[in-house]
C-alpha cells in the first residue's frame, strides 16, 4: 500500500509494479465502520443517476490479508449492498454489476480498502487508471495442456492489452521451449516459429501450425520477407542489458506489430536495470504504444506490451 499525493507527472505511461489505485481516495476511521451508519453511508455512496452502471470492489492490502481483515472487508461489503438496496434504491440490482462479471462500458467502481485504522475508498473507471478487476488482479485459470506457467503470463498481457493473436496471425517465439506462450498462441488459430534449442511439449492437436527453429533467441531474425510478424512473444532467462538489445532490435526496426518481452530483474536496485530500457523505449520506440508491468502471473520479472500505432 503506498500513499501518495502530489505525484510528479511521470514520462511512463504507466507505473511499472502498481496493481491498482483509488484516485482522489476519501478516509473512513474504524470507529466508523463498526457498523456503518447512514452518515458513512452516504459519505462512501454519493447520489447515483439511475443510468450509470457501478459495481464494488472491497479488499485488504495484500501485506495484512489475515483472516480477521478479510472477514471484515466481507462484511463492508455486505453493509454496503444492503444500504444501497435500502437507501438508494436506483442503485440497487437494475444497476449493480457483479465484480468478477463483465462490466459494461460507463461502469463506476467503488473501492473500499480495509486497512487496521480504518479505509480508504474512491470511486473510479478505467478512464482515471482504475483497473476494472478487484484489486486490479487478473486472475486466469491454468490451461492443463499448456507445458509451464509463462502460459498465464502471457494470457494476461493479451487481458492487459485489449488484444491477442488471430486465426493464421504469423508469432515468432524466442526462447520458447518449452512451450507455454508457443501453446497460448496456437490455441487462437495462429502460425508460430518457436526459436529455442530445447524440446517443445506442445499438444499433437496444435502442432499444425508450429514451425520448430533450432536457433539461439537473442540472435535470431526472421527473414526478410517475413517481415513484420505480427507478434513478437519472448520469456528469457537473460539481463536486462540483453533484454534491451533485444527490444532494440525488434521495436527500432518495426519487425514486429505487436510485442510482449519479459524482462528479468535483478535481487537489488531492480529500478536501476529498468531505467535505461524505459529511456529507449521513451525516446526511440516511435510508432508504438508501449507499457510496463509487473503482471499479477510475472514473479520477479517485468512484462513490456508494445502495439504497433504507425510503421
Amino acid at each position: 500500500l503506498v500513499i501518495a499525493r502530489d505525484l510528479p507527472p511521470s514520462p511512463w505511461p504507466d507505473l511499472i509494479f502498481e496493481q491498482q489505485r483509488i484516485p482522489h481516495a476519501g478516509w473512513i476511521p474504524h470507529e466508523q465502520l463498526k457498523p456503518i451508519s447512514d452518515d458513512t453511508f452516504s459519505t462512501l455512496h454519493p447520489p447515483h443517476r439511475p443510468s450509470n452502471p457501478w459495481t464494488l470492489h472491497v479488499l485488504c492490502p495484500s501485506g495484512i490479508q489475515d483472516q480477521q481483515w478479510s472477514r471484515s472487508a466481507k462484511g463492508i461489503g455486505s453493509a454496503l449492498l444492503r444500504l444501497a438496496k435500502s437507501m438508494v434504491p436506483e442503485a440497487g440490482p437494475g444497476s449493480y454489476h457483479q465484480p468478477e462479471g463483465d462490466l459494461p462500458p460507463g461502469t463506476r467502481i467503488l473501492q473500499v480498502l480495509r486497512v487496521p485504522e480504518g479505509a480508504w475508498f474512491g470511486w473510479g473507471d478505467p478512464s482515471v487508471g482504475v483497473r476494472p478487476y478487484p484489486g486490479g488482479i487478473i486472475r486466469l485459470k491454468f490451461d492443463s495442456r499448456a507445458p509451464s506457467r509463462s502460459y498465464l503470463k502471457l494470457e494476461e498481457a493479451f487481458q492487459r492489452m485489449g488484444r491477442e493473436p488471430t486465426t493464421g496471425q504469423w508469432i515468432v517465439d524466442l526462447g520458447a521451449a518449452p512451450g507455454g506462450l508457443t501453446h497460448a498462441c496456437l490455441k487462437r488459430g495462429a502460425r508460430v516459429q518457436a526459436v529455442d534449442h530445447g524440446p517443445m511439449k506442445i499438444v499433437s492437436e496444435l502442432r499444425q501450425n508450429l514451425r520448430i527453429v533450432k536457433s539461439n533467441g537473442i540472435t535470431y531474425t526472421p527473414e526478410a520477407h517475413q517481415l513484420p510478424v505480427d507478434w513478437l512473444v519472448a520469456d528469457m532467462l537473460i539481463p536486462p542489458g540483453t533484454a534491451l538489445g533485444l527490444i532494440k532490435h525488434w521495436l527500432g526496426n518495426h519487425r514486429c506489430r505487436h510485442a510482449v518481452i519479459n524482462i528479468k530483474l535483478p535481487q537489488q536496485n531492480p529500478y536501476q536495470a529498468v531505467r535505461p530500457i524505459a529511456s529507449w523505449l521513451q525516446g526511440q520506440a516511435r510508432g508504438y504504444q508501449w507499457s510496463m508491468k509487473n503482471l499479477h502471473h510475472d514473479r520477479r520479472e517485468i512484462t513490456l506490451m508494445a502495439i504497433e500505432t504507425s510503421g
